[in-house]
């Protein structure tokens, strides 16, 4: 088990370590890359309460009018409220079918995956399980919407980080 641990104050690194190995003889390294599953809806869930804050789109804005394709087979009024809350009817899974589990950090070919999903229950319907499909469909809301929301451009550091208003 390896863990990468960053402490910061005042925007200044005051302590930074790796731990543990991420193999038999092979110690955690500063560049490793960690899965990390749901800690990642607090990320996307931040970032999307700001652009509600900035007025970009609301709570009650249709999931199809930012995510054109994704309003069929029962998901047309889904909202970004219920992709929050895990109510939009999606039915829930790591990885929604037919993909792979590798396919897991493919943001894109699982959203086209969850564009075509038929919901598994009514909107509104609150799920016992809180896996990561509508927050895949957010981040790709985001990302579609903002290039520069993209996982690999930073977006975390400039979005999640910095204080709000």
């Amino acid at each position: 088990m390896a863990a990468s641990l960053l402490v910061a104050r005042g925007g200044k690194v005051v302590h930074r370590a790796n731990l543990g190995t991420v193999s038999p003889g092979r110690p955690a390294a500063p560049g490793d890359r960690y899965l990390l599953m749901s800690m990642t809806k607090a990320f996307t869930a931040v970032v999307v309460h700001r652009w509600i804050e900035q007025g970009r789109f609301g709570l009650e804005t249709r999931v199809d009018d930012v995510l054109p394709g994704f309003g069929v087979k029962g998901k047309e009024n889904a909202t970004i409220r219920q992709l929050l809350c895990h109510t939009s009817g999606l039915p829930t899974a790591p990885v929604p079918p037919p993909l792979p589990m590798t396919a897991g950090g493919d943001l894109p070919r699982k959203t086209k995956a969850i564009k075509a999903l038929r919901a598994g229950v009514r909107a509104g319907y609150p799920r016992r399980l809180h896996l990561g499909t509508g927050y895949d469909a957010l981040g790709q809301i985001l990302v579609e919407n903002d290039p520069s929301t993209a996982p690999t451009s930073g977006s975390c550091a400039r979005n999640c980080s910095s204080r709000s208003g």
